[in-house]
């Protein structure tokens, strides 16, 4: 039984979690979150730009949130164009360089934990809960900016740390340009020089002032037809209310394990300054109250944040369960209870074909000249056309008297698109057909 413990609080027993989780992580692919708007909102905004030249949503139609590379996001746009423009436009590549993404931001920590404290099971610790927990798989299933901006923030330390320090704001920037959330990039990189004082020297300084104008220069140079209403632009997109990150994700969400994972990190932090840690690690201290105060405070709650604002507080479970021998056993049983839920996961999706399912969708319309109302799921089918997510947006664009309507599942719980088109359009069906078990019928609509 000793010979076991021993083994499982070994670094070899962590290699095999790691090696596991990356194995999960594949299999989740297209089957974690199956319906997850995200994808067609965040990839039309960048394909428009790229290949049409619009700034602003006119798939979703939306003013909430980023709503287009208007005032952020160009950056990526052309990254994401170049990459998908060679490997297909689908979910599956979507993963694909989610999980690419989020891997590489997960050993950069591991190499910084390195480079900062020689702490071999530390590190390893790190990268595992960076590609095991929820906040972190949500941002790999997921074409939004924050798992490129996980990678920027960890890539941009570690480079500050290997005094490649224009190269490392630089990184910093384009991690703010790509959504204003990544600010949490020069928020590590200050934090790290505030409570490590490294000895940059004159010329180090004048380095990191050089990039902060140059990356500044730059945002202008991107945005500069939308600098007039850049502030209206951040303060209209706040949400009001007492619901924040912190509540959503360990009360408000389906899996209970997250409030395990809250007990995780409290008696951690107990830990941590029950042995004075925070002496020898001011940096991750300081990191995770700056964490804390952006989870209770943060005007958007959305999982995909969480992973960006919880860093230093996986730092310090990470830390306590390499240090502490009475805790070693922690990670490898979240690891456990995490794992056995996303293989029941997969399990339940173990048959869906996303892009086997969607291509079939083509096979509604006769000929899809004429503008397109469906999901988000079809923007990928037609992101070439005048497409618009209509049956989750409500909105069609004024004036649109004519278009094909896909009916499926967003639309038939969406009543007040329904009363709209049954009151104001007249119907002409067109097809019927069950795709992975979901019923998908076609219309002609002609609308007063």
């Amino acid at each position: 039984m000793q010979k076991l413990l021993k083994f499982i609080g070994s670094n070899k027993f962590l290699y095999i979690l790691i090696a596991l989780t990356l194995l999960v992580n594949v299999a989740l692919l297209t089957r974690y979150r199956t319906e997850n708007i995200d994808e067609a909102w965040s990839l039309s905004f960048y394909y428009n730009y790229t290949h049409k030249g619009i700034e602003t949503d006119t798939v979703f139609q939306s003013n909430d949130g980023q709503a287009g590379v208007l005032y952020f996001g160009k950056v990526i746009a052309v990254v994401y164009s170049a990459v998908f423009d060679v490997i297909g436009w689908n979910r599956l590549n979507v993963g694909l360089v989610g999980l690419i993404l989020v891997i590489a931001a997960a050993f950069c920590w591991y190499k910084v934990i390195l480079k900062l404290y020689g702490d071999k099971k530390f590190a390893l610790n790190t990268f595992l809960l960076f590609i095991l927990l929820e906040p972190f798989i949500a941002n790999i299933n997921s074409a939004r900016g924050e798992a490129l901006i996980l990678l920027l923030t960890g890539a941009s330390l570690l480079l500050l740390l290997n005094k490649q320090y224009v190269i490392g704001v630089l990184l910093a920037a384009i991690s703010l340009e790509t959504h204003p959330v990544g600010g949490i990039a020069g928020i590590t990189l200050l934090t790290y020089l505030f409570t490590a004082k490294p000895k940059l020297g004159k010329w180090g300084i004048a380095q990191i002032v050089i990039a902060t104008i140059a990356s500044a220069i730059g945002y202008l140079a991107l945005h500069s037809s939308a600098l007039a209403s850049l502030l209206a632009f951040l303060t209209s997109n706040s949400k009001t209310g007492w619901t924040n990150l912190f509540v959503q994700y360990f009360f408000q969400a389906q899996y209970k394990r997250h409030l395990l994972e809250l007990a995780v990190i409290i008696l951690s932090g107990v830990i941590f300054i029950q042995k004075k840690l925070f002496k020898t690690y001011s940096f991750i201290f300081v990191l995770a109250i700056i964490n804390l105060l952006l989870l209770a405070l943060f005007p958007r709650p959305n999982i995909n944040y969480v992973a960006l604002f919880s860093l230093g507080i996986w730092l310090i479970v990470a830390l306590v369960s390499s240090k502490d021998r009475f805790y070693y056993l922690v990670v490898p049983m979240l690891a456990a209870i995490v794992l056995g839920q996303y293989a029941y996961l997969i399990r339940q999706n173990l048959n869906h074909n996303y892009d086997n399912s969607v291509v079939q969708v083509t096979k509604l319309l006769p000929n899809p000249n004429l503008p397109v109302v469906g999901s988000s799921n079809e923007w990928f089918v037609f992101k070439d056309k005048n497409f618009y997510a209509a049956t989750i947006s409500d909105k069609i664009p004024v004036g649109t008297k004519e278009f094909y309507l896909i009916q499926e599942n967003d639309y038939r719980t969406n009543s007040t698109f329904k009363d709209y088109v049954s009151t104001s359009c007249s119907l002409e069906k067109l097809q019927t057909e069950t795709i992975q078990q979901e019923l998908f019928q076609s219309y002609l609509a002609k609308c007063n």
